[in-house]
């Protein structure tokens, strides 16, 4: 892949406050680049990342929402926020 150092490790966490904890709801991002040992799991010239928060995920957020509703899209937009600002750290 292109566009990173190639000393780059394959995992990453991104705390964005000490003070918050782990179980704090999207305070925590993990980050996998298996590219980084395995560039055939990706097109060439291009990377996998996986990025997700450390399962503190309200389910109440959720429960009610439909699958694939208009709803659920917005929510699905706005709660992933926390994982895009990670990625860009």
């Amino acid at each position: 892949g292109e566009g990173f150092a190639e000393d780059l490790g394959i995992h990453h966490l991104v705390v964005n406050s000490w003070e918050g904890g782990v179980d704090t709801e999207q305070n925590v991002v993990n980050i996998s680049i298996p590219t980084m040992i395995d560039p055939s799991v990706a097109p060439p010239g291009k990377h996998l990342i996986h990025a997700y928060t450390a399962a503190n995920e309200p389910w109440d957020l959720w429960k009610d929402v439909k699958r694939g509703s208009e709803r659920y899209r917005e929510l699905k937009e706005e709660r992933s926020e926390c994982l895009w600002k990670a990625l860009e750290q």
